[in-house]
This record gives structure tokens, C-alpha cells and sequence, in this order.
């Protein structure tokens, strides 16, 4: 069992070094709002060297985005 989170893509950008930096807030706008009551609040800022992760919350800017928090197992282990 995992705890599943709402949050709103709020910010999408590059800091001056080429990092890509998201911005996500808790859901209070779209489909989701009335999630706000249940999901976990906050914010949460991710920086990114990977600009395929960067694009994918650029095409979800101001959509509300799914998240779940979970025990890591082996699948989730890189080698």
C-alpha cells in the first residue's frame, strides 16, 4: 500500500545552467480539486538533467498530475 498525491504542474522551466526546473503544488485546480481535502499538501520542486522528463511536465503545465508514494523494491534498483 502507498499513499497516491495530487498535484498541479505550476511551473515549468530552465535555470540558468540548462537544468530543468518543475514546480508542482497541491491540486486545488482541474478535474482533481476536491482531492485537496485527501491528498497529502505541499510543494514540491524538481530539478532535471533529463529533458524528456522536463517535456512531459511541460505538456501537463497547469494539469493536474498523479503521484504515488511506495516502498522501493528491486525492480526499482539501476545499476
Amino acid at each position: 500500500m502507498g499513499v497516491k498525491a495530487m498535484f498541479y504542474v505550476n511551473h515549468v522551466g530552465k535555470n540558468a545552467s540548462g537544468i530543468g526546473v518543475v514546480k508542482l503544488n497541491a491540486t486545488t485546480k482541474g478535474d482533481y480539486a476536491a482531492w485537496s481535502k485527501y491528498t497529502p499538501s505541499g510543494n514540491i520542486e524538481i530539478s532535471s538533467l533529463n529533458e524528456n522528463a522536463t517535456a512531459w511536465f511541460e505538456e501537463r503545465l497547469g494539469k493536474d498530475v498523479a503521484l504515488t508514494f511506495g516502498d522501493p523494491d528491486e525492480a526499482d534498483l539501476t545499476v
